[in-house]
């Protein structure tokens, strides 16, 4: 074979093995364009959050591409070109609206949105119960320093909180936890995007008492010395005042033995006269 052949069959060989690449990457691209609609699809028709697992399982793919085609999924509504976007809360996925468009939205739907109207007890212990969760009554009322039953049962009836378990201890107590519900009100992913306010934290309030008490103690041991101290003081004192009176009294009584004495030689001398 000349050379001028070999030359061309190199030249065929490698356009072949472009052209290959080139199918293969087309095939993938077409693969990985078909799972987004069919995510995007899915999230569209769902309405609710929708976990990962789930996903997983319908679009027979790992957990790990999930998280991967979500990023994608985000990325392209990011654009302000969207009036959506992708809203992940916990391991759970949504397709949610944008802040910006609400105005538009409740001209559209010529009523305001649904709001949460909550009391001021209310908001303290849902706070309390975001910041702690999961987390008792009595942890609740330790941080509040209030009952709290009727605000975390009204918590309860909105749909914000919800009972999550029970302790295995004495009494068996409920602990609670913020819901879907709140992440979604609120506009973040899990309760670690909440801004940190440590007398909110039932650890803090728990080590601030302890320092109280510690204090306190500290305070009361400090009176009873000085007490102590006040009382030794009074009695060395007293101790004195009593050697001072019995040194006095056994001069007078030397004194009345001398006069005595004396008195004695007087009628002495009278009678010899």
């Amino acid at each position: 074979m000349s050379e001028a052949e070999t030359s061309q069959h190199q030249k065929e060989a490698e356009t072949s093995k472009f052209q290959t690449e080139a199918e293969t990457s087309k095939l993938q691209t077409e693969a990985e364009t078909s799972k987004l609609q069919a995510l995007e699809a899915i999230l569209f028709a769902a309405g609710d959050p929708v976990s990962k697992t789930q996903l997983a399982e319908v679009l027979e793919i790992e957990p790990t591409e999930v998280d991967l085609l979500l990023a994608e999924l985000e990325k392209r509504y990011a654009s302000p070109d969207h009036g959506i976007e992708v809203r992940l809360i916990g391991e759970q996925a949504a397709l949610a609206t944008k802040a910006e468009t609400s105005p538009t939205l409740e001209k559209f739907f010529a009523k305001p949105p649904k709001q949460v109207h909550l009391s001021q007890a209310a908001y303290e212990t849902l706070a309390v119960v975001a910041y702690n969760e999961p987390v008792t009554r009595a942890q609740i009322e330790q941080v509040r320093g209030v009952n709290s039953d009727a605000a975390l049962n009204r918590l309860v009836e909105k749909g914000l909180v919800e009972m999550s378990g029970v302790l295995e201890m004495p009494g068996r107590p409920g602990v609670f936890k913020t819901t879907d519900l709140f992440l979604r009100l609120y506009g973040i992913r899990d309760v670690g995007d909440l801004e940190p306010m440590d007398m909110l934290m039932y650890g803090t309030v728990q080590d601030f008492e302890q320092s109280y008490r510690l204090t306190q103690e500290l305070a009361r041991k400090e009176e009873a010395v000085v007490g102590s101290e006040s009382e030794s003081e009074s009695e060395s004192e007293d101790e004195y005042e009593d050697a001072s009176e019995d040194k006095f009294t056994e001069a007078e009584f030397v004194e009345a033995d001398n006069a005595d004495a004396a008195g004695g030689a007087d009628a002495v001398d009278e009678g010899n006269i």
